[in-house]
């Protein structure tokens, strides 16, 4: 990679960090004006179910910051001198998407005590946009990105052959594309059939992502024992 390339992952990786940061110190300007406990968890209707500290609250305002620490560490140590400008240009791109969604997780404590947050169906639906955009910047990037083991289709078979490893992520993309369609249709059915999405539309989801992942993993298992023949 070139000086020009060093400095902007430099600047994108400082920029990211700032969100964190920005994000944490937030919560805590925000930590003396909130009741001791908050809204913590969600049930598969979108309904908080279960309260909790607020300085539990607050130690997941954190969880952005040690995530974008493990994807850092995997363009590190995983994709630098292996990528494509392109291919660290669209993982960058997902890392931010990502990592401003997580951090407007964070939030939900707050907002829900707040009464601006929605529930149900609004709830689900804001979750499966966020989802779905995540995925569709995975589905781009996936195509280019080189051999490694910190992201992609990571099994044995595409480990071993770079055509194995070509066709896994290639397939995998549009596994991945698939299911960000999915995630964006069920956003919109959340305010066309709210009642459906909030009894059935995370179990669809979590199957589509375990059907998905199944799949590719299969598909580039059979490539590989295709190409021992």
């Amino acid at each position: 990679m070139d000086a020009h390339g060093i400095s902007t992952g430099r600047r994108f990786w400082i920029a990211a960090s700032a969100v964190c940061l920005v994000n944490v110190l937030l919560h805590a300007l925000c930590l003396p004006y909130l009741p001791d406990m908050l809204p913590a968890h969600w049930n598969a209707e979108g309904m908080a179910d279960a309260l909790a500290p607020k300085e539990a609250d607050f130690a997941f305002s954190l969880l952005p910051a040690c995530v974008l620490l493990v994807l850092g560490l995997a363009e590190r140590f995983g994709l630098s001198g292996k990528a494509s400008a392109k291919a660290l240009r669209g993982y960058r791109r997902f890392v931010l998407v990502f990592t401003l969604w997580l951090s407007a997780l964070t939030w939900m404590g707050e907002l829900s005590y707040a009464g601006v947050l929605f529930e149900g169906a609004a709830l689900l639906a804001s979750l499966f946009l966020g989802a779905g955009i995540i995925f569709l910047c995975l589905a781009r990037i996936l195509p280019d990105l080189p051999r490694n083991r910190f992201a992609g289709v990571r099994t044995a078979a595409a480990l071993e052959s770079p055509e194995v490893w070509k066709s896994s992520q290639r397939v995998g993309g549009h596994i991945l594309a698939a299911e960000g369609v999915l995630s964006l249709a069920l956003a919109g059915a959340a305010f066309l059939a709210p009642e459906l999405v909030e009894t059935a539309g995370i179990w669809i989801f979590l199957a589509a992502v375990i059907a998905g992942s199944c799949a590719s993993a299969l598909y580039s298992w059979a490539c590989g024992r295709r190409q021992e023949r």
